[in-house]
């Protein structure tokens, strides 16, 4: 243990006494020779302190609250990226002739920033809307989150690239795709609108 530092969920998990007694010796031992470990081992339990004080509401386990708070932190860390113009959106394509066609209201969109193209398709469902998206090109997992006007949806991005945020109110929303290299932001997009 000494030749190499202790994992996030270890600290999490010695920070919170859910270690067995030989393993919490271990980590005490390679705590006490590793700086790096020290001040992540610190961080982490002054984070686990604070939430501990947020009151009397109910609290989710501290350690999916500490992964959640790191995973925005790495989030924001990456190179952002705003793509404002799609590639192809069916809302403004023209019917095609000679096809029987009705007003359909589920759409597509394609954006393209190199090395990726995204492919949205916005349907229908009651009163509601799901945004089904997959990221192609050289991305492996990530999260999408969607904002807007009281609206907060987050979905993770799988291994091809595919997500699906549901129970979308009509609305003018932010996607962002959190990517490994980057993450890519579509401002100003109208689902059900």
């Amino acid at each position: 243990m000494k030749s190499q530092h202790l994992s996030f969920e270890l600290l999490v998990d010695l920070a919170e006494d859910r270690l067995a007694a030989k393993d919490e010796q271990l980590a005490r031992e390679h705590l006490a020779t590793c700086s790096t470990c020290q001040s992540e081992m610190l961080r982490i339990e002054h984070l686990s302190a604070q939430m501990r004080t947020f009151g009397d509401r109910p609290q989710p386990h501290t350690s999916s609250w500490l992964r959640a708070l790191f995973r925005a932190a790495l989030r924001a860390t990456r190179p952002r990226r705003v793509i404002d113009t799609a590639l192809f959106d069916s809302r403004l394509s023209p019917s095609a002739y000679g096809l029987r066609s009705g007003a359909t209201l589920e759409r597509q969109i394609f954006f393209e920033a190199e090395p990726f193209t995204i492919d949205l398709r916005i349907i229908p469902h009651s009163e509601q809307w799901t945004l089904i998206g997959q990221v192609m090109g050289p991305a492996s997992g990530g999260a999408a989150t969607l904002l807007g006007p009281d609206l907060s949806r987050e979905a993770e991005i799988s291994s091809l690239g595919e997500f699906a945020l549901v129970a979308i109110p009509p609305s003018r929303c932010t996607l962002m795709l959190a990517l490994a290299t980057e993450t890519l932001i579509m401002p100003d997009l109208e689902v059900g609108i």
